[in-house]
C-alpha cells in the first residue's frame, strides 16, 4: 500500500544486534552517576578536587585533605531483580574495596 511503516516496526526492523548496545545499558547508571557527583562537587556537598574514572574504582574522588573515596557503582539488569548481600558482582566489589585499602591504608 506504500504506507510508511510504523516507527516501532522500523525500530525493530533496523535493530541493532551489536553487543556494545547491551553493555551500554550495562553502565548508564554508572555514568549518571558519575554526573551526579561532580554537581554534588559544583555545589560544595563533596570536597574533591578531582574526580578520576575507572583508576581503581569506577570513580575515585581526591579530597582536599589528600585522600581519596572509592565509588564503585552497580547496579542489575531490571529483569535480574534486586541485589542480595551474596550477589557475586556485589560480594567481588567489596573484595575489590578492600583490596583497596590494604594497598592505600593511608590514603583512602
Amino acid at each position: 500500500m506504500g504506507a510508511e511503516l510504523l516507527p516501532v516496526a522500523r525500530l525493530a526492523r533496523t535493530r541493532s544486534a551489536d553487543p556494545g548496545d547491551e553493555t551500554e545499558r550495562n553502565y548508564r547508571y554508572q555514568h549518571q552517576y558519575g554526573v551526579v557527583l561532580l554537581v554534588a562537587v559544583r555545589r560544595g556537598q563533596l570536597p574533591y578536587v578531582s574526580i578520576y574514572c575507572e583508576h581503581h574504582e569506577d570513580f575515585l574522588g581526591e579530597r582536599i585533605d589528600g585522600r581519596f573515596d572509592g565509588w564503585q557503582i552497580k547496579t542489575s539488569k531490571p529483569e535480574g531483580g534486586a541485589w542480595k548481600l551474596t550477589s557475586p558482582a556485589l560480594v567481588k566489589s567489596v573484595g575489590r574495596f578492600i583490596e583497596l585499602l590494604e594497598a592505600y591504608p593511608d590514603r583512602t
